[in-house]
């Protein structure tokens, strides 16, 4: 999707994924239980799975991707910690403050006909910070949850 071009999605389409990003944030927000908040998180990816079968468009299949990607590594990274199996990898504090921050930002560029890489990138880096090498490059400042 080039800077400037808007997503082909209709009035409907873009004001179900934005209110429903929205309703997900704050769920996250008010939740204090990791694995509930990653739970709400999973919502994201099915509102778009929902409208993108109505309105199939490449970009919602890539937010579709990005967003059930980021979903997996999370829960995985969760609840092997939760059950004791890592002891090495952990999950930032902040990291769905950032979460919930990048989805009110996604739904926001949506409904604004903006481009929505920045908050993907987000949410691709959070994904990114559960793997071997992610918590690594978190570990020595590279990779920034921000």
């Amino acid at each position: 999707m080039a800077k400037d071009e808007k997503m082909k999605l209709s009035k409907t389409g873009k004001k179900t994924i934005a209110g429903e990003f929205r309703i997900i944030a704050n769920l996250i927000n008010e939740e204090n239980d990791v694995l509930s908040k990653a739970y709400y998180f999973s919502g994201a990816y099915g509102v778009v799975q929902r409208v993108l079968n109505i309105e199939y468009t490449n970009e919602l299949a890539l937010l579709h991707s990005i967003l059930n990607n980021t979903y997996i590594a999370l829960d995985n990274r969760l609840k092997s910690i939760i059950s004791g199996a890592e002891r090495v990898i952990r999950v930032p504090g902040n990291t769905f403050d950032v979460l919930s921050s990048a989805l009110i930002k996604l739904g926001d560029a949506i409904m604004g006909d903006q481009n929505i890489y920045e908050p993907l990138a987000t949410m691709s880096t959070i994904a990114y910070m559960t793997t071997g090498n992610g918590y690594y490059l978190l570990s020595k400042g590279m990779l920034r949850l921000e």
